[in-house]
């Protein structure tokens, strides 16, 4: 077993995966604990920067449509002309070499990054957000039908969390429940 626990989260676009890895990372650090967010995008955009393709010192966040295509497809590319577990290659061995007590990966994308984790001996939970009338929240920044957005559809996570829009307060307080659950299966292990 390792000593780091591994949580990759996958889910849609903007359903609250990031935030799940922030809380998860605050509570621990709140806790004594040490916790890092491992994101694959960071290395895409690492990867974009070295290419010229995205002005160095862009942040995600500050990246524009056609920059965060340009992330997606060329995370895709490295996927298909190196193989398809290129991302999981370098995500999981620096999450289980950081020495940190929680390691989180919040933007698995795809079945290959969704078992490496669960391989390494982690677990994968998806976020599900919905909009206050109980449908699936669907983000107008991405292209719902991209396999980026489609691939883990029907992947078996190991533990489901759904958010309802505007209740943040309840997602932290569903997020820090789970993680104290998983947490103790780790330990117990």
């Amino acid at each position: 077993m390792s000593k780091t626990l591994l949580i990759g989260i996958c889910g849609k676009a903007e359903n609250g995966k990031t935030a799940a890895a922030r809380i998860i990372r605050e509570w621990t650090i709140g806790q004594g604990g040490t916790a890092g967010i491992f994101e694959i995008s960071g290395l895409i955009l690492e990867h974009c920067y070295k290419l010229g393709l995205i002005p160095q010192g862009t942040t995600r966040e500050q990246c524009t449509e056609a920059q965060v295509k340009i992330l997606v497809d060329e995370g895709s590319r490295m996927r298909n002309e190196v193989g398809p577990q290129y991302w999981t290659n370098l995500i999981v061995p620096k999450m289980q070499a950081s020495g940190l007590d929680v390691a989180i990966c919040p933007n698995l994308r795809f079945p290959q990054e969704a078992q490496a984790v669960r391989a390494a001996g982690g677990y994968v939970w998806r976020v599900n957000r919905l909009n206050t009338d109980g449908s699936p929240f669907v983000s107008t920044t991405r292209d719902p039908n991209h396999e980026c957005e489609t691939a883990l559809d029907r992947w078996p996570a190991d533990f489901y969390l759904y958010n309802m829009t505007g209740h943040g307060a309840l997602l932290e307080e569903l997020v820090v429940t789970l993680f104290s659950y998983v947490e103790a299966l780790h330990r117990n292990q």
